[in-house]
């Protein structure tokens, strides 16, 4: 009879450590699937940072020759103005008007 129940404790054991086997299998086969996963997910936002970073920069090329160009416009403007007292003055005028509306637009940093 010890036996028996000793065979049936056997049984149950392994069918119980077959069945954690499956489970801690399935598990891992999850764990993988899911680090596979990040690991993608981490090349795609360090491509989509250094994407980023070179908009950034470009951007920053950008703002810096509108301003320089602005700068330079607003420099013409003036000797413009100089060297027409009395002449052509609608003309200066709607350069003028043009330069105001245009800063009208411009942060403070860009006006510096």
């Amino acid at each position: 009879k010890k036996a028996v129940e000793s065979r049936q404790a056997a049984t149950e054991a392994s069918c119980s450590a077959t069945a954690r086997k499956r489970n801690a299998e399935t598990h891992m086969k999850t764990a993988k699937e899911a680090r596979q996963k990040a690991a993608s997910t981490r090349e795609e936002a360090e491509a989509s940072r250094r994407h980023a970073e070179k908009f950034r920069v470009a951007a920053e090329e950008a703002l810096a020759k509108s301003v320089e160009s602005f700068q330079e416009a607003t420099r013409f403007l003036t000797k413009v103005k100089q060297e027409c007292q009395g002449v052509g003055k609608g003309k200066i005028w709607w350069m003028n008007r043009e330069l105001e509306e245009a800063k009208k637009y411009m942060s403070r940093a860009q006006l510096a």
